[in-house]
């Protein structure tokens, strides 16, 4: 009885003390008056399906996401062709050669972005048939039945009103580029871009898109403001262009270039992924110059945290690219290429981290919820 008196002054003191300090909050939380933190873990993401696409873009956003849980496994997987609806039932026995599948063996999260109407179906099929264990994650708005997705990740330069309970909006788009892929592509290709005297200047690419063109022109434009810039600081360039890239624009590009110590990869020259010096460019790269045509190099170019120069002449972006750069600019994360290169600080773009919070936080309120039923 004594000593149960004794720790309930001590503890008396202990809060009087604390109190007096200013740090009630503290007080009353070693009290055990505080505020409890959710108590139910997640549930764990241990299977991830992605639905494959013949669009790079869309596929390493996707992708970009599944890296966020390094430890789940991760299978790609053949949704309905183009209009074309998908009983589950067909799938799975296409897919996995089964007529059904065990709770363990359905999918925690499937990624998708920019689903079709048939794709919709299926998906929401899926979480059906997995009991609603699969948590369902679609980039864009998936239409009508957008309220049955756990999570909609809605970018801010594709849609400047759309909102919602389950919507997330994100500046740009989540980036495959890693510190640690960074690393392993700077190493690897050593013997090729480390011989260039530095300060390296990379240059990406893009082209032409459905409502944008990319004339020789301003190719040409292009690679003269780049020669400018970087005789000025005395270092090399290294360009790669892409699929979109017309080959007259190319060519002017490159011709404005040839008196400066220059690296250039065609995308045509690419047989494999160990050819692709994309991710050895940005790890490289002392300064980027990127066209603003292209949403994910966008965004991958400003994950970095090294000094963004885009080149964006009205003709060659839509309204979509041009919303993602004024969102960039005024976050002070890109620069308009003008008339010298200057290095800057800004927060680095982590959009893959926002979207695995929001999941795994989702996730829990999940678990709690059916705890409390």
């Amino acid at each position: 009885m004594k000593a149960v008196i004794k720790t309930t002054l001590f503890q008396v003191l202990v809060l009087i003390t604390v109190v007096l300090s200013g740090q009630a909050h503290a007080a009353f939380d070693w009290w055990g008056f505080g505020a409890k933190p959710k108590s139910a873990p997640p549930q764990k993401v241990e299977k991830i399906w992605i639905l494959k696409t013949e669009f790079n873009g869309e596929l390493a956003t996707r992708l970009a996401v599944a890296d966020q849980f390094p430890d789940a496994e991760v299978i790609l997987v053949q949704g309905p062709a183009e209009k074309v609806a998908l009983k589950v039932d067909q799938f799975l026995h296409r897919q996995f050669d089964k007529n059904t599948l065990s709770k363990s063996e359905w999918p925690d999260l499937i990624i998708h972005s920019f689903a079709q109407a048939n794709e919709v179906e299926f998906l929401l099929d899926i979480k059906k048939h997995s009991g609603g264990k699969t948590f369902l994650v679609n980039f864009d708005d998936p239409g009508s039945l957008r309220d049955q997705f756990d999570l909609v990740v809605m970018p801010r330069h594709l849609n400047a009103a759309f909102a919602g309970t389950n919507v997330l909006r994100p500046i740009g788009l989540p980036t495959r580029l890693t510190p640690e892929r960074l690393r392993e592509a700077k190493l690897n290709w050593a013997q090729i871009l480390g011989v260039y005297p530095g300060p390296i200047v990379s240059v990406f690419v893009g082209g032409q898109t459905k409502a944008a063109v990319f004339p020789a022109e301003q190719g040409a434009e292009l690679g003269q403001k780049v020669a400018q810039l970087t005789r000025q600081i005395g270092g090399s360039v290294l360009v790669a262009n892409s699929r979109r890239t017309p080959e007259p624009t190319t060519v002017a590009m490159i011709n404005e270039l040839t008196r400066l110590p220059v690296y250039f990869k065609d995308w045509k020259d690419v047989q494999g992924e160990n050819e692709n010096p994309y991710t050895a460019m940005f790890a490289y790269a002392d300064f980027i110059v990127i066209t603003g045509d292209s949403l994910s190099m966008l965004s991958d170019a400003v994950s970095t945290g090294k000094p963004v120069f885009v080149y964006a002449p009205n003709q060659i972006v839509e309204d979509r690219h041009r919303r993602l750069i004024v969102n960039l600019y005024q976050s002070g994360r890109i620069q308009i290429l003008n008339d010298k290169f200057e290095a800057y600080d800004y927060q680095p773009l982590n959009v893959g981290s926002m979207i695995r919070d929001e999941i795994t936080s989702r996730l829990c309120d999940r678990v709690l919820n059916t705890k409390r039923r």
